[in-house]
């Protein structure tokens, strides 16, 4: 029924009925095809590396707001291929746990796996190869992407480019304090 669908989705090109079906099709796979049959199953529906890599980067960067957390503030894409993968919405939240401005725990990256209501990250990850891959990810990025020597000069440069329009924006959410103290922390200092 494409109107169950529509409660939680809305498609934002063209609203036709074959894109309803296409959707209600990679999720029935998801949902009825068991994990050792999951990646030959999904691999005509969906980009499945994109997806692992896309749920690897939300909770590795803990988007506070995102998928593993809140099952919300992501798109679901349909690629010329027809093949449907995921991309990030609104993720303002990230490297917190604890909501604004608290918590800085690093969630476990098999959390919410058990949860029915996270599909993707309950079904895909229940799958062993797929699991393995998603786990390989999270690692790369863990381990290559977040290290300061490489990571630093890039939030240095990205501090530089917008510091002066945060200190002038008379809407934002927060002080230039904030902002600073949410880039080194309370001591101000950058990481050795």
């Amino acid at each position: 029924d494409i109107d169950l669908y529509k409660r939680w989705y809305e498609i934002k090109g063209a609203d036709r009925p074959d894109e309803w079906r296409a959707l209600m099709q990679v999720t029935k796979v998801l949902a009825e095809t068991p994990a050792d049959k999951l990646s030959a199953a999904l691999a005509p529906l969906m980009d499945v590396d994109q997806v692992l890599k896309f749920l690897a980067l939300d909770i590795t960067l803990v988007n506070n707001d995102g998928y593993w957390r809140d099952g919300s503030d992501f798109n679901v894409f349909r690629k010329p291929d027809g093949r449907f993968m995921l991309t990030p919405h609104d993720a303002n939240e990230g490297f917190r746990t604890g909501g604004r401005g608290g918590g800085g725990a690093q969630p476990d990256p098999l959390a919410a796996m058990d949860d029915p209501n996270k599909a993707l990250r309950h079904k895909l990850l229940a799958a062993p190869d797929l699991r393995a891959k998603y786990l390989a990810y999270v690692g790369d990025i863990a381990d290559r992407w977040l290290d300061w020597q490489r990571l630093g000069p890039l939030v240095e440069k990205y501090k530089k480019l917008i510091e002066a329009d945060v200190a002038s924006d008379t809407r934002k959410l927060d002080t230039t304090e904030a902002f600073a103290v949410g880039i080194y922390g309370p001591s101000g200092d950058a990481p050795a």
